[in-house]
C-alpha cells in the first residue's frame, strides 16, 4: 500500500506537470486529488504549497477569483506550519 503522503505529493506534482504542458483541466483535477489526500494528513505546510500551486494554475488561466481564494486558504496553513516561504512582506520598507 502506497504511503498516502507520497501519493498526495505525487498527484500535486503531476498536476503541476499537466499545467506546464498546458492541460489545465487535468492539472486542476490532479492537484485537487492531492489536496483531498493531504487534507487528511494534518500537513499544513504541504497543503499550503499545493494551494499555492493551484492558485498559480488559476492565475495563469486568468481566473483571479479562484487564484486569490486559494492563496487566502494557503496563507493561514503556511503560517500554522511556520513555513518561511509564506512570510508576508514586511510593511516597513
Amino acid at each position: 500500500m502506497p504511503n498516502r503522503e507520497h501519493e498526495a505529493l505525487a498527484r500535486i506534482i503531476i498536476g503541476m506537470v499537466y499545467h506546464k504542458m498546458g492541460d489545465n483541466p487535468k492539472a486542476i483535477d490532479s492537484v485537487n486529488q492531492g489536496l483531498e489526500l493531504i487534507s487528511h494528513l494534518n500537513d499544513p505546510a504541504n497543503e499550503s504549497r499545493a494551494r499555492i500551486g493551484l492558485a498559480k494554475i488559476y492565475w495563469d488561466m486568468g481566473d483571479v477569483p479562484h487564484a486569490l481564494a486559494n492563496l487566502n486558504q494557503a496563507l493561514p496553513l503556511a503560517e500554522a506550519a511556520n513555513d518561511p516561504s509564506s512570510s508576508r512582506p514586511s510593511s516597513t520598507a
